[in-house]
């Protein structure tokens, strides 16, 4: 826990004294917002500076921090630091209204995020793409210290060219801990960043704090969007910063300063270096910005701000799309960009590849409402809301700004998950929802509707929400904290709002004292948790075993895998392996753009996609068992482990693992069930 107090204290103190000093004009929520923003871009920016350069150890981390302190110390009027939160939180609490409804929704969503972390603080994490890449990725940086194109992901090798944002704020989590232990929380501060955003916009449409309470609360509590809170996906993250985006470039209308410039900049920044369908999502932002800056250039010109949005964007969002443009010619890449039928960047694959796998049905309203699990307040109020607000704007023939800025972005969001965005996933389009709610609630204070009534429709849709939230033991668990802390809590909410610093620096000592010890439990356990995981998630079920096989049968050895990419638990305890794919020709190791005349087409069928990887040209076209034996020994590799393809629709084993088979006097096999074969690797 000193590593993390060490690595984290001077970036908190940064940020916030950067937002005292300089952005005291904003509104209290706002300064919160600015404050987190300083400090992810922190986190961003001298990982990718010192990747760039080699040397990203945690060393030079703590060097940079002390130099960032040592700058603080110089700053006139920089007051003794204290173990509290900041008075901008304070102050944003205190404005809160008093109201048992709102009281039990903070304590029912209190409860049942406790519960999850508890969940995720005990036990190993168990999501497909944090297994597969974001974790994979942050660990490859980890023991190399740059930040090289990553391994090439058996199956699928289009990750290793995705913006990297979301892989770094795992890597300064994992740092400290050298596990994942407090890495796969990593989305929780956004959920957080998310609600506070959508509170503030609100807030700034004019509506009221309790309906503004309201939107963040049922945008918090809607099952899908809660529950990826304990997976290290990003989708959570993207959300978060669309928000802030948005939220600073109303602020950017409201005054057209540099200042306020830079914070919208840097917010795009990290939103389109965080996922690629960001790209999407943000040309809205900017087509408002460009407007917003182009209307108010009498205030501060139009050319400075612009500048520095865009320096401030490409900063923070630009590495991954730069990298890739160096490289291959194609800042896209491994994707094919055409316009018009004309190709604008040579990629390696279009996007009838993922299109392929999807049936117009899975973009249904029905799909998303009822198999999705966006919860009830959708049904309620989103829809009807949206509705209400046209008709409205259609009667009134009036429409500010702002109100444009958020419908055309919800508008624009579901037309480019609906013909943009390559696969129909929900979670895509998370901004989506939380500006229904805005605008939902919007469109309630604009009409004469009993306010009663809404706070009963906003408690049916939490009580709907919570059975999915949480099944069986989490959700009984949950439940009873939930009235445990409401009964607690409601007679001396006045109190704790007065004294809300002095309680939040106690719960933070507390917090910090509780991550120490079950840091220490989580390294001894963490691959018996692998097993345990299995039977409240389902995943990896006979994957685990061998995963913890493998962990306690290795001290530190180079370990080699073929098969269903999911090669991060390949790492061991404290990442004490190392973990590569072998290629099967002459090209090792292997990046995608060494070969520069592959094309990779595949259908719904999955056989086609490992199929379109043996073809000529591409990586793993031209197997030859001597060159891959020779490519093995030259690594090093001490064991091989061999997953079964991905989604085939019977168990399918890649041609490593029948040649493995074939030469025992070069294969061991030492481990093996239904789906996972590990062979040690004979000298």
């Amino acid at each position: 826990m000193i590593a993390f107090v060490l690595l984290n204290f001077p970036v908190v103190l940064l940020a916030r004294e950067l937002t005292r000093r300089f952005f005291y004009y904003l509104e209290a929520g706002d300064r919160v917002l600015a404050s987190a923003l300083f400090y992810f871009t922190y986190i961003v920016i001298t990982q990718q500076a010192l990747g760039m350069f080699g040397v990203l150890r945690i060393e030079n981390l703590y060097l940079i921090n002390t130099l960032a302190m040592l700058v603080l110390l110089f700053i006139p009027g920089v007051k003794m630091i204290r173990p509290q939160v900041p008075g901008n939180l304070t102050q944003a609490i205190k404005g809160f209204p008093v109201n048992k409804f709102i009281i039990f929704f903070i304590c029912g969503v209190t409860a049942f995020t406790l519960v999850k972390i508890v969940l995720n603080l005990a036990n190993a994490p168990f999501g497909w793409d944090s297994l597969n890449y974001h974790f994979t990725f942050a660990v490859e940086w980890f023991k190399s210290g740059n930040l090289d194109v990553p391994i090439v992901i058996g199956d699928n090798p289009c990750p290793s060219y995705f913006p990297i944002n979301g892989s770094l704020i795992y890597l300064w989590f994992i740092f400290p801990f050298k596990s994942v232990f407090l890495a796969d929380l990593g989305q929780l501060p956004f959920l957080a960043m998310a609600a506070l955003s959508i509170y503030k916009l609100s807030r700034k449409m004019c509506v009221s704090q309790e309906y503004s309470i309201f939107a963040a609360l049922l945008m918090t509590v809607t099952p899908n969007y809660f529950k990826q809170m304990n997976i290290a996906y990003v989708d959570i993250m993207v959300c978060a910063w669309f928000l802030v985006s948005l939220n600073f470039l109303i602020n950017l209308h409201r005054v057209s300063s540099l200042k306020n410039a830079l914070l919208f900049g840097l917010s795009v920044g990290l939103l389109v270096g965080t996922k690629t369908i960001a790209l999407n999502f943000s040309l809205i932002l900017i087509l408002f910005s460009i407007y917003v800056l182009f209307k108010n250039k009498s205030e501060s010109g139009f050319v400075m701000p612009l500048v520095v949005f865009v320096i401030a964007a490409a900063a923070l969002g630009g590495f991954s799309y730069i990298r890739n443009y160096l490289l291959t010619g194609n800042p896209l890449y491994p994707l094919e960009f055409q316009v018009f039928g004309k190709v604008i960047f040579k990629g390696v694959m279009d996007k009838s590849n993922f299109t392929a796998f999807v049936s117009p049905d899975e973009y249904s309203i029905s799909n998303i409402l009822f198999r999705e699990g966006m919860g009830a307040g959708t049904i309620l109020f989103i829809i009807p809301g949206i509705i209400t607000l046209i008709y409205l704007f259609f009667k009134e023939r009036k429409i500010r700004l702002y109100e444009v800025m958020l419908l055309a972005s919800f508008v624009f969001m579901f037309l480019a998950y609906r013909y943009l965005v390559a696969l129909p996933n929900v979670r895509y389009i998370y901004p989506m929802f939380a500006l229904g709610y805005i605008l939902a609630f919007y469109a309630l204070s604009r009409v004469n509707f009993s306010k009663k009534a809404v706070r009963w429709m906003v408690l049916v849709c939490v009580l709907a929400a919570f059975p999915e939230m949480a099944r069986r033991l989490e959700l009984g668990v949950s439940m009873g904290l939930t009235f445990i802390l409401f009964l607690l809590i409601l007679p001396g909410y006045k109190y704790l709002k007065n004294n809300f610093s002095r309680f939040a620096t106690i719960v933070s000592l507390i917090a910090l004292f509780v991550l120490g010890v079950a840091a220490g439990r989580y390294s001894k356990n963490e691959f018996k948790s692998y097993c345990q995981m299995t039977k409240y998630t389902g995943f990896w079920p006979e994957a685990t075993k061998a995963w913890e096989w493998l962990n306690a049968n290795t001290v530190g050895n180079n370990i080699a895998y073929a098969g269903k990419p999911v090669p991060f638990p390949l790492y061991g305890e404290h990442f004490k392996n190392n973990v590569f794919y072998v290629s099967l020709n002459y090209t090792d190791p292997v990046k995608l753009y060494y070969f520069p005349k592959s094309f990779y087409r595949w259908g719904r069928d999955f056989s086609s996609v490992h199929k379109s990887f043996e073809e000529k040209g591409n990586y793993r076209a031209d197997g030859s068992y001597s060159v891959w034996l020779a490519n093995l020994l030259r690594r090093e590799a001490d064991y091989l482990f061999v997953y079964s393809l991905h989604q085939t629709n019977m168990i399918e084993f890649p041609m490593e693992d029948a040649w493995a088979r074939a030469h025992s006097d070069k294969f061991g096999l030492v481990f093996s069930n239904q789906t996972v074969h590990i062979y040690k690797v004979l000298r």
